[in-house]
C-alpha cells in the first residue's frame, strides 16, 4: 500500500528568524508523499520572502486573525489524508512524521496521536518559573482526561506531550472542527478537549518529535495571556458539560 499523503502545517506571524529552520526540519522527513503549507498570518518582517524562498512550499497569506485561523487556513488548503502541525520557531525531529503516520497506520480505533517534546533553550534565556506553573494546571487536567477515558495512567511528566505535537487523521477535524478562534493561546489544547468529547481516540509515543524552541519572545511568556487562556480552556470545557447534561434532561421522556 502506498504511504498516505501527510500535510504539514506551519502558521506563522513575524517569523523571519526561524521559520527557515522550521520548513527545512519538515522536508527532512522520510516521510513521503508531503505537502507544506506555510500560513502568513499578516508578517510585516522577511517572513513572506523566507517561506517563498523553499519553492515546495504551499505559501498562504491572511491578515493578522492569530494562530487559531491561521491554523484554519491550513487546514481549509491541506489535501493530505493526514495533518501535522509545526510551530514557526520550533523543530520536527527527524522521523516524526513515520513515526506518528506509522502509529495511525498500526492503531485504526486512533484518529490523532501525539509526542514527546525536547525543550532548546536559548543561550542566555530562563524560562520563567509561571510557565511550568501553568502548563502543570493544563496537564493535570489531560492527565485526569485521559486516564478517565482509557484508564491508562501517564507518567507525571506528561507536560512532555504538547498539543502542538498533534498529527491527525482528516477525518478528526471533520468531526471535531476546526480550531477556535476565540482561543488567542491554548487553542490546540481546546481542540484536544473537544476531540476527546466526542469520543475520539488519542494516542501517545514516548519518543520525541518536536524540539520546542524557547528563545524570551515565544507567546508562552505572557503570562497574563496564559492565565487568562487556561481559565478559558476550563471554562469552555465546563460550558459544553453543562450544555450537553441540559440536552440530556430535554431528551429525558417526562414522568
Amino acid at each position: 500500500m502506498d504511504d498516505p499523503l501527510v500535510s504539514a502545517v506551519i502558521p506563522v506571524f513575524n517569523g523571519e528568524r526561524f521559520l527557515a529552520e522550521a520548513i527545512e526540519s519538515t522536508f527532512a522527513q522520510d516521510h513521503r508523499p508531503l505537502e507544506v503549507i506555510v500560513v502568513d498570518d499578516g508578517s510585516t518582517d522577511g517572513t513572506p520572502d523566507v517561506a517563498q524562498g523553499f519553492p515546495e512550499v504551499r505559501y498562504l497569506r491572511q491578515p493578522n486573525q492569530l494562530a487559531a485561523t491561521a491554523r484554519n487556513t491550513g487546514l481549509e488548503a491541506a489535501r493530505g489524508e493526514y495533518v501535522s502541525f509545526l510551530d514557526a520557531d520550533d523543530l520536527m525531529v527527524e522521523g516524526r512524521l513515520r513515526m506518528q503516520v506509522d502509529y495511525l497506520l498500526t492503531h485504526p480505533e486512533a484518529s490523532a496521536v501525539l509526542g514527546r517534546e525536547k525543550l532548546l533553550i536559548e543561550d542566555g534565556v530562563e524560562p520563567p518559573n509561571w510557565v511550568r506553573e501553568i502548563r502543570s494546571q493544563r496537564e493535570r487536567v489531560l492527565r485526569e482526561e485521559v486516564a478517565r477515558r482509557t484508564g491508562t495512567k501517564l507518567p507525571t511528566d506528561i507536560e512532555c506531550y504538547p498539543p502542538m505535537s498533534l498529527t491527525a487523521r482528516r477525518e478528526a477535524f471533520d468531526q471535531v472542527g476546526g480550531f477556535d478562534p476565540a482561543f488567542r493561546l491554548s487553542e490546540d489544547a481546546d481542540w484536544l478537549f473537544r476531540a476527546w468529547e466526542e469520543g475520539l481516540e488519542i494516542g501517545f509515543l514516548d519518543e520525541i518529535v518536536i524540539r520546542r524552541r524557547i528563545h524570551g519572545a515565544n507567546a508562552s511568556y505572557d503570562a497574563a495571556g496564559c492565565r487568562a487562556a487556561m481559565f478559558q480552556l476550563f471554562k469552555a470545557r465546563i460550558d459544553r458539560q453543562r450544555a450537553r447534561a441540559a440536552a440530556g434532561r430535554s431528551r429525558s421522556p417526562r414522568s
